[in-house]
């Protein structure tokens, strides 16, 4: 989503609507090889089910195996799972920059 403001709308139109608030666990592949699965927890640590996003369409479904009929098209949804990926991708940055500071800090050679 490029226009903040949208996004924000969408958003709040998703918990409005009684969208579930959840957290990406992580992202992984699946076995076929072509397909991303999205793992998600909710704020109270509650597995939910995963979101699947085809490799080659880019199209997100909300089960396996990948079908027109779970295509997910509800405009509020894709951005809130929007703004979700980002927020991961922000955690993975700042854990890999804490990772490098460890790293660095140990092969430090002493003075």
């Amino acid at each position: 989503m490029k226009d903040s403001k949208i996004s924000e709308d969408l958003i709040k139109e998703y918990v409005l609507e009684g969208g579930k608030l959840w957290s990406i666990k992580i992202i992984t592949i699946v076995i076929d090889g072509g397909t991303i699965a999205v793992m998600r927890t909710s704020p109270s640590s509650v597995y939910l089910p995963s979101l699947y996003i085809d490799r080659n369409k880019w199209t997100c479904h909300i089960s396996y195996p990948l079908t027109n009929d779970n295509i997910i098209t509800d405009k509020p949804t894709l951005a809130y799972m929007d703004d979700r990926l980002a927020k991961y991708k922000r955690d993975c940055e700042h854990n890999l920059a804490q990772a490098n500071r460890v790293i660095d800090n140990l092969n430090k050679e002493d003075d």
